[in-house]
């Protein structure tokens, strides 16, 4: 047995990829744990390692909620797109699939109204990071100092990221 797996929900041992993808979004925590490494037990949910390559091992926290949808942390400050990101998925991946066209319009909006939220809510995490990052650059640039290679990339990635929230928060 994979040892990924091993503290895994019984569900997920031994599950191969191609069964999952058959099932693709209809049990999200399964989706997610059999794309994450080093998955074990923790408290009400999961550790596993961020997919982004940090050197601390398990700073991924996975937990489900009630009604399906997972929530992620990565204690290494990653923001939930980063994740999803580096596991090659979409903020859509961590709510269960369902049958939208069998929904009440009140339902459909309400499926609709949590999607935006939990967007805005990401979008709301990333920004003080990456504003933090503008602003060092910005007195480091005030003082002339030369800004390094990483510097002016990591720059740019905030410039990125801080477009990207912009287009959550405006709707676009």
């Amino acid at each position: 047995m994979d040892p990924r797996y091993e503290n895994a929900p019984d569900g997920n041992r031994g599950t191969s990829k191609t069964n999952l993808q058959t099932n693709y979004s209809l049990n999200p925590l399964n989706t997610l744990l059999e794309r994450v490494e080093n998955v074990r037990v923790s408290g009400k949910g999961y550790r596993a390692d961020c997919p982004n390559g940090h050197r601390s091992r398990g700073s991924l926290s996975i937990k489900e909620l009630d009604e399906g949808s997972v929530l992620l942390h990565c204690h290494s400050g990653c923001s939930c797109l980063d994740v999803l990101h580096g596991l090659g998925l979409e903020m859509k991946d961590l709510f269960p699939m369902q049958d939208y066209h069998r929904m009440t319009p009140s339902e459909q909006q309400e499926i609709r109204n949590k999607s935006h939220q939990s967007g805005w809510k990401t979008a709301l995490e990333l920004l003080p990071l990456e504003i933090a990052i503008v602003e060092c650059a910005a007195v480091q640039l005030a003082k002339g100092e030369p800004m390094s290679q990483a510097d002016h990339q990591r720059l740019e990635l905030a410039g990125v990221r801080v477009n990207s929230a912009k287009a959550v928060l405006c709707g676009h």
